[in-house]
Formats: structure tokens, C-alpha cells, sequence
């Protein structure tokens, strides 16, 4: 077995993200008993009748309960091959398992796979499965489940936007036996390891299961071989998982409890408006939820609340730009959006100072983030910009507007109907007009705006990336992910030779160089528009016992319980 050490290991945040990892993953440690403890009452006699010794009384059962986890937009769907939407991460993660998965330093340790084999060229990898991991339904989890799975990702007909990515260039995947899998890569993938160790998107799929449903009914009511079971969605309202009494092989190297969870159920309450779930943690009515800086403040005065916080992982929010389109196939012009954005007032504004200023693709969080970028990266400088717009043949209108030829541009800026979001494309849309631009806020719900960005049917929108690892530049910019995550749709030789690097590198320090190199690239060709890191806050009712949370995880509540 090799255990992977990220050896520069920056503050990175697994979440759980446009492509990131579950802030609530399953996690766990043997419960001894589950049976609900009992106390017979004595007589008035018997309590006063002496005694040699007094036998302790019966510890009370930590198991039940269930746990309200407040999400601001709803899944588009629990096909893990799919989706790339971090809300459906989050609830993929509490009912499926992967190969591996990673400490809260970052080393990747076993899971399903109890140990596993790479050739010295990083190119065949060999997993070796537990016999024991079970499905929901009682089926057993062999090697034939994550091939067809992976497989089916991999297939450009599943047009898979997480799953299959994340993959990389796999040549073959081969069930050997039941319990052992063969992965061959086309080349050395430096971050793979990291890349299939989200119980999420990277579960196994039983096929006879996955074919008798059909892929629609499957996407919402999945099988999976994690702690939590899938029991209902009832749509713009919430989605059920209820504790598996079975599970028993949760990874020893990174949770406490390798057993059943004690919480019996969780409820994932689909809930946009922040006011509404601040409302609710106030109550007690929320025991879990993503907040704002602002409720942060609040809601730390108040005893029945704990607040966990970490620097963003990634590019949320920011501004996806299509590059294939006008205005945006001039680097002048992105150059100039880029200039047109004061981030330090965006900062004060909507995360009160609490966070950082953006410039480059990566953000201090993540693995392989290069100081650099401050150096290179885009300023305020309304009147550059405007030196680049007239550069490129644009004038402003009478009415301050900026067009060519006649031809104002006016661009729909696109956002989920998420109140920060919102917030967010509202000043933006504040500041270009101040320079000159004419943008018209359309909020779409997710399962509308992940295929309209996806397809490359947009000009401009607010988005969000979450990942914690640096391959989520080759996720993002690299040719071959045009249709995928590649939503500013680049397709630059150059640059996908520098991002191809970035996963056949082997030695750190080459990788690195690599990694440094597409950022310093992806900068200066401006092909999106950063604003901000915030600092993000996970608001932990303070009936919750024995959670954990740390930069790496997030989120873990394998031993949690709720107070008696």
C-alpha cells in the first residue's frame, strides 16, 4: 500500500464544491451498542435498602435524532456521473463510499480499497478491495462496480462534468476479480489519488441496479454503501437519508467511528433565503448550514450555536467569462473587465473584510496556490481599462455606454437566485455600469444554469469552483474540458501543454514549477475575472456533540450525537 503525502500542503478545504468534496462525509468509529438504554425505577423500599456497592447507572444511547442541514439550492440530480453540483456532492458523500480517501493532513488513506499498488511510472495503479462493503440493498460492493462506473463517467455520451474528469487520462480500467481493480493511466496523473477520494462523485455504481432503474430514477433515489441511506426527495423542498445500521467499514486512518452513525437522519431542507436559515439556527430548528459573515456576527453572541470557520478553497464567487464569444475573444476587453473591478471595495462590502483580495485561479487555500499572482494580477484602474476598450475599436455612446460599430454592449449576466450570489451580481453589475457596461441580472435555478454554462450558452456569469487541490486548473482551462468545467471554453495548445504537466510531473518540485506556470498563463490571458477568497463560516448547532471539523475535511459527523 502507498500512502500519499501532499508534500506542500497549503491551508487547503475539502467541501463541498462545484467539483469539490463533501464537507459532510461519512465518517465513523464502532459504536458498542445501539440498543436504547433503559432504567428501571425502584420502590421506596428498595432505594432505601443499604447497599454493598451502587451499580453505575446504564449509559444512555447516543443513537437517534435527526439533524437538519439547511442547503440554498437543490440538486440536479444524485447520479454521481452526472452531476457537478457541490450541493449534490454534499449528499452523494453521506450515502456513497470510494476507493480512498484522505486524513485531515491530506494523506491519502484506505477505504473500500484496504491497500493498493503503483508502477514506479506512475501508470498502472492496483486497488485491493474489502469483501465485506455492502450496498444499501444488501448486494456486496465488488471491483466490476467501480469499472463500470468509472467507465461510464469516462464514456463521452454520459457527458460527465465531475466524475469523469476528475478520472484524468485513464487508458484502461480492469476488474481483475471481485476485489481487485486495475487502473491504467496514458500517462502519470500526479493528483489522482486525491482526485478519486470523494465518496461522492467517485462511488461505485452497481450496473444491474443502475440498468433495472433506468439512469432518471436512479439520479433520484440512488444505491449507495455509505453510512446514510436514501429514503425520499420531495422537490423544492428537501431530501431524506436515514443511518445505516449496517455500515461497519468506515476508513480507521480518518475517522473516529469505522461503525453505523449514531445520528438516525439527516434532512437535507432546500432553503435560498439566508435571513430564513439564520432564522433557523436561531431557533434550533437548523442544526447545520453555510452562512454569512454577517449572521456570523449575530449568531457567535448566542450560546446554542458554534461556528466553524476556513479560508475558501477555490474561486467562489467569481466571474465566468465565454472566450469564445464577442466581447470576450479579445484579451483587451477581458483584460479590461478585469480593470474595471474594484475587489477591495467588493470585499468590504459584501464579506465585510473578512477574506482576500483574488488575482490568479487558485486561491491560498488550495494545493500548489503561487504568491505570485499579486505581483501579475489585475488592479482597479478604470482609466487602463478604458485605454484597452478604445484600443480595440470601442467608444462609449451617448449615454456612457460602450459599443463598436453601433452596437452597445449589453450582456445577461447570469446567477443562481442564491441571496449572496445575488448580492454579488448586483454590485458588479453596479461597478460596470459606473465604467460603461450594460449588464441584466438573470437568476436561473441550478438545473437551468449548470447546461446553459456547460454548453457554452452564456456570455458572462457569476459562478463558483470549489476544489482543494491544484488539478482544478487543468479541470477549468485545459481543451479537452470544453463542455465540462472548461466553461470560459479556452482552447489554447500553449496552455494545455503547461496544464498536461501539471499531472505528468512526478517530483513535487517540477510539478509545482508547472503549476505556477498556469497560473502566471491563465492570468495574463484574463480568461475569468476573480473577485474575492471569503472566509467561509459552517454554522454547528451547539446540540451537536462530538462533530469535527478541520481544514482538510470539513465537516465530519461520524461520532456526532445530539445532546440527551
Amino acid at each position: 500500500m502507498k500512502k500519499f503525502r501532499w508534500l506542500y500542503l497549503l491551508f487547503a478545504v475539502v467541501t463541498i464544491a462545484l467539483l469539490a468534496l463533501t464537507a459532510c462525509q461519512p465518517a465513523a468509529e464502532a459504536t458498542k451498542e445501539e440498543t436504547v438504554a433503559t432504567e428501571e425505577v425502584a420502590s421506596p423500599e428498595e432505594a432505601a435498602a443499604p447497599t454493598e456497592e451502587t451499580a453505575p447507572a446504564a449509559e444512555q444511547s447516543k443513537v437517534g435524532g435527526t439533524l437538519v442541514y439547511a442547503v440554498t439550492a437543490e440538486p440536479d440530480t444524485l447520479d454521481p456521473a452526472k452531476t457537478g453540483a457541490a450541493v449534490s456532492d454534499i449528499i452523494m458523500g453521506t450515502i456513497g463510499c470510494s476507493l480512498v480517501t484522505y486524513d485531515t493532513e491530506g494523506n491519502i488513506v484506505p477505504y473500500v480499497a484496504s491497500s493498493w499498488e503503483v508502477t514506479e511510472d506512475g501508470l498502472i495503479y492496483t486497488f485491493h478491495l474489502r469483501d465485506d462493503v455492502k450496498y444499501h440493498n444488501g448486494k456486496t460492493v465488488t471491483a466490476q462496480d467501480f469499472a463500470f462506473e468509472y467507465l461510464r463517467a469516462l464514456d463521452p455520451e454520459t457527458a460527465s462534468p465531475s466524475t469523469g474528469p476528475q478520472l484524468g487520462n485513464v487508458d484502461s480500467i480492469t476488474a481483475l476479480d471481485d476485489t481487485t481493480l486495475e487502473i491504467k493511466l496514458a500517462s502519470a496523473n500526479y493528483p489522482f489519488l486525491f482526485s478519486i477520494g470523494d465518496p461522492g462523485y467517485m462511488q461505485p455504481v452497481k450496473q444491474e441496479d443502475y440498468e433495472a432503474m433506468g439512469a432518471d430514477a436512479f439520479g433520484r433515489a440512488p444505491i449507495g454503501c455509505g453510512p446514510y441511506k436514501f429514503v425520499e426527495w420531495e422537490t423544492g423542498s428537501k431530501l431524506t437519508v436515514e443511518r445505516n445500521p449496517d455500515f461497519n467499514w468506515g476508513p480507521a486512518d480518518a475517522w473516529q467511528n469505522t461503525g453505523p452513525w449514531n445520528i438516525e437522519s439527516i434532512e437535507f431542507r432546500v432553503i435560498p433565503e439566508i435571513a430564513t436559515i439564520t432564522a433557523g439556527l436561531e431557533s434550533g430548528e437548523i442544526h447545520v448550514a453555510a452562512i454569512t459573515q454577517t449572521d456570523k456576527e449575530y449568531l457567535e453572541t448566542l450560546d446554542t450555536v458554534n461556528i466553524e470557520s476556513s479560508l475558501q478553497p477555490g474561486l467562489r464567487p467569481y466571474i465566468a467569462i465565454n472566450t469564445a464569444h464577442a466581447p470576450f475573444d479579445d484579451i483587451n476587453v477581458r483584460k479590461a473587465f478585469n480593470m474595471a473591478i474594484d475587489r477591495e471595495a467588493a470585499l468590504q462590502v459584501l464579506v465585510n473584510g473578512e477574506g482576500e483580495v483574488q488575482y490568479g485561479p487558485l486561491s491560498p487555500a488550495q494545493i500548489g496556490y503561487w504568491e505570485g499572482v499579486k505581483e501579475i494580477g489585475y488592479t482597479y484602474d478604470p482609466e487602463q481599462a478604458a485605454a484597452l476598450m478604445e484600443e480595440s475599436g470601442y467608444a462609449k455612446d451617448a449615454d456612457g455606454f460602450w459599443g463598436k460599430d453601433g452596437q452597445r454592449i449589453s450582456l445577461t449576466f447570469y446567477t443562481l437566485p442564491v441571496e449572496t450570489w445575488v448580492k454579488a451580481a448586483e454590485l458588479v453589475q453596479q461597478q460596470y455600469k459606473e465604467f460603461g457596461i450594460e449588464l441584466t441580472i438573470q437568476q436561473d435555478e441550478q438545473g437551468v444554469l449548470i447546461p446553459l454554462i456547460l454548453g457554452g450558452d452564456y456570455d458572462i456569469s457569476m459562478f463558483g469552483m470549489t476544489y482543494a487541490e491544484a488539478d482544478i486548473l487543468w479541470l477549468m482551462f485545459h481543451s479537452s474540458q470544453i463542455g465540462g468545467f472548461n466553461y470560459a471554453m479556452v482552447n489554447n495548445p500553449e496552455l494545455d501543454a503547461i496544464l498536461d504537466r501539471t499531472r505528468t510531473e512526478i517530483d513535487p518540485a517540477a510539478r509545482q514549477q508547472a503549476v505556477d506556470e498556469a497560473q502566471q498563463y491563465i492570468v495574463e490571458q484574463a480568461y475569468f475575472i476573480p473577485l474575492y477568497v471569503p472566509m467561509n463560516f459552517t454554522a454547528v448547532s451547539s446540540s451537536i456533540i462530538d462533530y469535527r471539523f478541520s481544514d482538510i475535511r470539513g465537516l465530519d459527523l461520524d461520532s456526532a450525537y445530539f445532546a440527551q
